[in-house]
């Protein structure tokens, strides 16, 4: 994953994760401070808040599939994808 998409991703999830202004997760010299690409603890509170949002829940299909039998890096791809087909379909 290149610099900049993981840029976007992680504006990506941290605005559909918080409420708060994203400066909080970043440190003076523009360093992220998230983890959602690294780390299950950063990432599941998102994974959960999707589970909150969707209406259908067979939405959510190959992220529980992703989360049973893939790695890290899949169901962060998922996530990913679902956020945004979650924004499309509620913009």
């Amino acid at each position: 994953m290149n610099t900049k998409e993981l840029h976007e991703n992680f504006i990506l999830l941290h605005n559909f994760e918080h409420d708060e202004p994203l400066k909080k997760w970043v440190e003076q010299d523009e360093t992220y401070t998230g983890q959602y690409h690294t780390s299950w603890d950063a990432l599941m509170p998102v994974v959960q808040k999707l589970q909150t949002v969707t209406e259908e829940p067979e939405e959510l299909d190959d992220l529980k599939y992703n989360l049973w039998f893939n790695t890290f890096d899949s169901v962060y791809a998922e996530v990913v994808y679902c956020i945004k087909q979650h924004n499309a379909n509620n913009s």
